[in-house]
């Protein structure tokens, strides 16, 4: 039977060309089917490419100002003609247009060619087998590999950056924290130190009220008064500087804490000493947190105990614990019906030894500072809002 190439060289699935050796032009002789389908072009009719010169089917991109294509296969081309030999190519960028289009576009397409002679009788060569075959996705996969490891090593980069500066910033901060520690030592030992001092000097003073021969005078005892006082606010300002000290010290024991139980007790202690006030306490039957408790007890202590001396000039003291849920975060609150303040106050009210009014309430200005400290311990916020 005998062999019918045409028909195998048409059927093969690999793309082929057949071209004459007549350079520049190269006419197309033959093409099989993979070639047509991979190039989206026709082998006959109107715009047929057989009959036609190669470079004249397949022109570089004219929207690339740096196509090869055609530059590079022409010089492989002629080697073939020149050496008689097989020359392979390395993989090209060669555009194809696309079949069609108005706007007489392209689409990118990657090859690796190889261009072979067929020779005659006498060695020089008739025909050129140009194989090529379309390697675009095979670069596409290496292009994003690519930038993947590109991705990667500005990732790793960042990655040694960032833990250089996490580094470099933890040490920092363990300068800071062994500063503030001392500070805080130095605080507590300080206020510890003063104590005794100024109970001498309360106790010494009210001796010598006592001594009628040595306070006989009206404005002696007014001073004696003065210094006790005074010697009494310092002793408070003292403990309340020690309660400071010891909150980062001992560790958190979290559970479930009622707040609003708490603030019953506080309300009812502040209504035993001042029965003469008209106030009340507007709080759900529970309320429910989870913290240390003998902290929040501390937090809830504080905030009553501002409440009701900020509304000490109110005909009617009203105190509300309450409860709400802000963006997906727990909020407690404690409001009252007093004095309130400049809203752009509300961040230094926090701050250590900051006091509203010093000189109509009285008060040692470590109170919200104490409670800030433990709930940033609790990992929460606080803030203030008045007018």
């Amino acid at each position: 039977m005998p062999v019918d190439y045409r028909r195998i060289f048409a059927a093969t699935p690999t793309p082929f060309l057949i071209l004459q050796p007549n350079s520049p032009q190269f006419t197309i002789v033959a093409v099989n089917d993979a070639y047509l389908k991979a190039t989206l072009t026709e082998r006959d009719g109107p715009t047929g490419i057989v009959g036609r010169g190669l470079f004249e089917v397949f022109p570089d991109n004219p929207n690339d100002p740096q196509a090869t294509g055609t530059s590079r296969l022409r010089e492989s081309l002629d080697a073939v003609i020149r050496e008689g030999v097989p020359h392979a190519m390395p993989v090209q960028k060669y555009d194809i247009p696309v079949p069609n289009s108005n706007d007489g576009s392209f689409e990118e397409r990657y090859w690796s060619p190889i261009n072979v002679p067929l020779s005659g009788l006498d060695g020089a060569t008739e025909l050129i087998i140009h194989h090529a075959t379309d390697v675009t996705d095979l670069v596409h996969l290496q292009k994003a590999a690519a930038a993947r490891d590109e991705s990667f090593i500005a990732l790793r980069s960042q990655n040694e950056w960032l833990a250089t500066e996490i580094e470099r910033r933890s040490a920092a901060e363990s300068v800071v924290l062994q500063t503030n520690e001392e500070l805080a030592a130095t605080m507590y030992a300080i206020a510890h130190d003063l104590r005794s001092p100024l109970r001498a000097l309360d106790g010494y003073a009210a001796l010598v009220l006592k001594d009628e021969a040595v306070s006989a005078s009206e404005q002696s005892r007014n001073y004696l008064g003065r210094i006790r006082s005074a010697a009494q606010r310092m002793g408070e300002l003292m403990d309340a500087l020690l309660t400071l000290g010891k909150l980062s010290k001992e560790p958190l024991r979290r559970q479930a804490v009622d707040l609003a139980d708490i603030a019953r007790q506080e309300f009812e202690d502040l209504r035993v000493a001042d029965p003469s006030r008209n106030a009340r306490l507007i709080a759900d039957k529970m309320l429910v947190a989870h913290g240390d408790e003998r902290l929040l007890r501390v937090v809830i202590h504080n905030l009553v105990q501002n409440a009701w001396k900020f509304t000490r000039h109110t005909p009617e003291t009203v105190i509300t614990l309450g409860h709400s849920k802000r963006d997906g975060e727990a909020v407690y609150t404690v409001s009252d019906n007093g004095i309130g303040f400049e809203p752009e106050h509300a961040a230094q009210l926090f701050r250590p030894f900051h006091r509203l009014r010093p000189e109509e309430f009285d008060g040692t200005g470590i109170g919200l500072a104490t409670i800030k400290r433990i709930i940033d311990r609790h990992g929460g916020r606080v803030w203030a809002e008045g007018k």
